[in-house]
């Protein structure tokens, strides 16, 4: 008479079966448990509040994809389009005062703008900086080696601006020679690098990928190199 025994299934089968059952008991408040998305804060109750009224607008000459930062100087705003203007108009009231147009092939603009000196600076994808005079004259027009995506920085005869690749180069705020370049190297994976340099006391600031922040004097050397979190300005 043959005799058959019922074997229990493997160990690591039934603790399998065992932790779906629950799963599926437990309803959706066990799938947050994988949700990578956090719970959202409560936000604070916000007593007072501030009247904003829009005091003007201006249209720059059609939408655009993207990003150049405006400036106000002398009580003008000079705002970009990529397409190859900057607008200036009256910082209180918005009433045109002035329109610079840059030469027909010069591409788009990328970065600007830059007001100091006496000048307006802006920077195309092309990797051309082009120079006018308050009046839209235009000054001059350098190549630099790679393309620029953030405001130029102009103080004491300098224009100073950091390149895609990491570089800072300065140029002559007179005929746009080239006095010097800092090279950098950006870390991997970068594609563009963006830091705005900011101008003063006879040098400039200026952000790298590093996460470093970098003092320039105008003889084009480091003058001291600090992580942007514990930055020294003791100079």
């Amino acid at each position: 008479m043959l005799h058959f025994q019922r074997q229990s299934p493997p160990r690591s089968t039934t603790f399998f079966l065992a932790a779906l059952a629950t799963l599926a008991l437990s309803g959706c408040s066990a799938l947050s448990f994988f949700s990578s998305t956090p719970a959202k804060p409560k936000l604070p109750a916000v007593s007072g509040g501030a009247a904003v009224d829009t005091a003007w607008t201006v249209s720059l000459g059609g939408k655009h994809n993207v990003a150049i930062s405006p400036v106000v100087a002398d009580g003008k705003v000079f705002a970009a389009h990529p397409e190859g203007t900057v607008v200036v108009v009256d910082e209180k009231t918005g009433a045109p005062s002035g329109r610079i147009t840059l030469p027909a092939g010069a591409g788009r603009i990328g970065a600007g703008v830059g007001v100091g000196g006496g000048l307006v600076i802006v920077s195309t994808q092309k990797a051309e900086v082009f120079a006018f005079d308050l009046a839209g004259g235009q000054k001059w027009r350098v190549r630099i080696p790679t393309e620029s995506i953030a405001p130029a920085a102009i103080s004491e005869g300098v224009v100073v601006l950091g390149m895609v690749d990491g570089n800072i180069i300065g140029l002559n705020a007179a005929d746009g020679s080239r006095k010097w370049v800092i090279q950098r190297q950006i870390p991997a994976l970068t594609l563009r690098a963006g830091s705005i340099p900011v101008a003063t006391r006879g040098g400039a600031f200026i952000g790298t990928p590093t996460g470093r922040l970098l003092r320039a004097r105008w003889v084009g050397k480091r003058r001291w190199p600090t992580r942007k979190a514990r930055p020294n300005l003791n100079v």
